[in-house]
Protein backbone atom coordinates (compact mmCIF):
# COMPACT_ATOMS: atom_id res chain seq x y z
CA UNK A 1 0.00 0.00 0.00
CA UNK A 2 1.25 3.47 -0.78
CA UNK A 3 1.51 6.04 2.01
CA UNK A 4 -1.67 7.63 3.33
CA UNK A 5 -1.83 11.41 3.39
CA UNK A 6 -4.83 13.56 4.28
CA UNK A 7 -5.21 17.24 5.14
CA UNK A 8 -8.15 18.61 7.07
CA UNK A 9 -8.74 22.38 7.25
CA UNK A 10 -9.94 23.78 10.59
CA UNK A 11 -12.54 26.21 9.30
CA UNK A 12 -14.19 26.52 12.72
CA UNK A 13 -10.86 27.47 14.30
CA UNK A 14 -10.13 30.02 11.58
CA UNK A 15 -13.56 31.67 11.66
CA UNK A 16 -13.76 31.62 15.48
CA UNK A 17 -10.40 33.33 15.87
CA UNK A 18 -11.30 35.95 13.27
CA UNK A 19 -14.64 36.57 15.03
CA UNK A 20 -12.93 36.91 18.42
CA UNK A 21 -10.41 39.32 16.90
CA UNK A 22 -13.15 41.49 15.42
CA UNK A 23 -15.18 41.44 18.65
CA UNK A 24 -12.21 42.38 20.81
CA UNK A 25 -11.16 45.05 18.30
CA UNK A 26 -14.62 46.61 18.46
CA UNK A 27 -14.76 46.31 22.24
CA UNK A 28 -11.36 47.96 22.70
CA UNK A 29 -12.49 50.94 20.61
CA UNK A 30 -15.58 51.38 22.79
CA UNK A 31 -13.89 51.11 26.21
CA UNK A 32 -11.96 54.25 27.21
CA UNK A 33 -8.19 53.73 27.36
CA UNK A 34 -6.36 54.69 30.54
CA UNK A 35 -3.23 52.68 29.81
CA UNK A 36 -0.04 53.54 27.96
CA UNK A 37 -1.08 51.57 24.87
CA UNK A 38 -3.61 53.08 22.53
CA UNK A 39 -6.60 51.00 21.35
CA UNK A 40 -5.01 50.82 17.90
CA UNK A 41 -1.80 49.37 19.34
CA UNK A 42 -3.71 46.80 21.36
CA UNK A 43 -5.72 45.76 18.30
CA UNK A 44 -2.51 45.44 16.26
CA UNK A 45 -0.82 43.27 18.94
CA UNK A 46 -3.92 41.11 19.37
CA UNK A 47 -4.34 40.73 15.62
CA UNK A 48 -0.72 39.62 15.29
CA UNK A 49 -1.13 36.99 18.00
CA UNK A 50 -4.38 35.68 16.51
CA UNK A 51 -2.84 35.57 13.03
CA UNK A 52 0.03 33.45 14.39
CA UNK A 53 -2.44 31.06 16.05
CA UNK A 54 -4.27 30.66 12.74
CA UNK A 55 -0.96 30.24 10.90
CA UNK A 56 0.15 27.45 13.24
CA UNK A 57 -3.19 25.60 13.59
CA UNK A 58 -5.29 26.21 10.45
CA UNK A 59 -4.95 22.61 9.25
CA UNK A 60 -4.04 19.11 10.36
CA UNK A 61 -2.10 16.95 7.93
CA UNK A 62 -1.82 13.23 8.72
CA UNK A 63 0.75 11.06 6.96
CA UNK A 64 1.07 7.29 7.42
CA UNK A 65 3.95 5.44 5.80
CA UNK A 66 5.32 1.96 6.40
CA UNK A 67 7.13 2.98 9.60
CA UNK A 68 5.30 5.82 11.28
CA UNK A 69 2.31 8.08 11.56
CA UNK A 70 2.99 11.80 11.57
CA UNK A 71 0.67 14.72 12.24
CA UNK A 72 1.51 18.25 11.16
CA UNK A 73 -0.41 21.35 12.23
CA UNK A 74 -0.51 24.48 10.10
CA UNK A 75 2.79 25.31 8.42
CA UNK A 76 4.59 22.47 10.18
CA UNK A 77 6.08 24.17 13.22
CA UNK A 78 3.85 22.04 15.47
CA UNK A 79 4.09 18.33 14.69
CA UNK A 80 4.26 14.90 16.30
CA UNK A 81 4.96 11.36 15.15
CA UNK A 82 4.75 7.80 16.43
CA UNK A 83 6.39 4.62 15.19
CA UNK A 84 3.82 2.12 13.93
CA UNK A 85 5.55 -0.64 15.89
CA UNK A 86 4.63 1.24 19.11
CA UNK A 87 0.89 1.21 18.33
CA UNK A 88 -0.82 -1.65 20.16
CA UNK A 89 -4.41 -1.03 19.01
CA UNK A 90 -6.52 1.56 17.20
CA UNK A 91 -10.14 2.46 17.74
CA UNK A 92 -12.48 4.94 16.10
CA UNK A 93 -14.13 7.11 18.72
CA UNK A 94 -16.47 10.07 18.91
CA UNK A 95 -15.24 12.80 21.21
CA UNK A 96 -17.75 14.86 23.18
CA UNK A 97 -18.18 18.41 21.85
CA UNK A 98 -16.56 19.89 24.96
CA UNK A 99 -13.20 18.30 24.04
CA UNK A 100 -13.01 21.03 21.41
CA UNK A 101 -10.19 21.47 18.94
CA UNK A 102 -6.45 21.92 19.12
CA UNK A 103 -3.94 20.00 21.20
CA UNK A 104 -4.91 19.20 24.76
CA UNK A 105 -5.30 16.50 27.35
CA UNK A 106 -8.59 14.65 27.71
CA UNK A 107 -9.60 11.84 30.05
CA UNK A 108 -8.96 9.46 27.12
CA UNK A 109 -5.54 10.74 26.03
CA UNK A 110 -3.94 13.67 24.23
CA UNK A 111 -6.19 15.03 21.49
CA UNK A 112 -4.84 16.44 18.21
CA UNK A 113 -7.78 17.88 16.27
CA UNK A 114 -8.82 20.84 14.07
CA UNK A 115 -12.42 19.99 13.26
CA UNK A 116 -15.24 17.57 13.98
CA UNK A 117 -15.70 15.08 16.78
CA UNK A 118 -14.44 11.79 15.32
CA UNK A 119 -10.95 10.53 16.00
CA UNK A 120 -8.73 7.47 15.85
CA UNK A 121 -7.43 6.51 19.28
CA UNK A 122 -3.90 5.10 19.19
CA UNK A 123 -3.13 2.95 22.21
CA UNK A 124 0.64 2.93 22.51
CA UNK A 125 2.99 0.37 24.03
CA UNK A 126 4.02 3.05 26.57
CA UNK A 127 0.49 2.94 27.99
CA UNK A 128 -0.40 6.38 26.65
CA UNK A 129 -3.20 7.15 24.22
CA UNK A 130 -3.18 9.69 21.39
CA UNK A 131 -6.40 10.80 19.70
CA UNK A 132 -6.03 11.98 16.11
CA UNK A 133 -9.04 13.87 14.83
CA UNK A 134 -10.14 13.02 11.31
CA UNK A 135 -13.04 13.52 8.95
CA UNK A 136 -12.22 10.09 7.50
CA UNK A 137 -11.30 7.96 10.53
CA UNK A 138 -12.04 4.65 8.79
CA UNK A 139 -9.44 5.34 6.07
CA UNK A 140 -6.92 6.53 8.64
CA UNK A 141 -7.39 3.46 10.79
CA UNK A 142 -7.12 1.17 7.76
CA UNK A 143 -3.89 2.89 6.64
CA UNK A 144 -2.37 2.52 10.11
CA UNK A 145 -3.25 -1.16 10.42
CA UNK A 146 -2.26 -2.00 6.82
CA UNK A 147 1.11 -0.27 7.07
CA UNK A 148 1.65 -1.63 10.59
CA UNK A 149 1.63 -5.10 9.07
CA UNK A 150 4.46 -3.95 6.78
CA UNK A 151 6.48 -1.98 9.35
CA UNK A 152 10.11 -2.92 9.83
Amino acid sequence: MRPYEHTQIGYVIIYSIIAVGIFVGLLINVVPAEEELSPGQIVWILSSILFLVIFFFYRLKVVVDQNRIKIIFGIGFVHRSWQLKDIVTTEIITCPWWYGWGIHFTPHGTLFNVSGSRAVALRLSSGRTALIGSDEPEKLQEAIMTNKGKSV
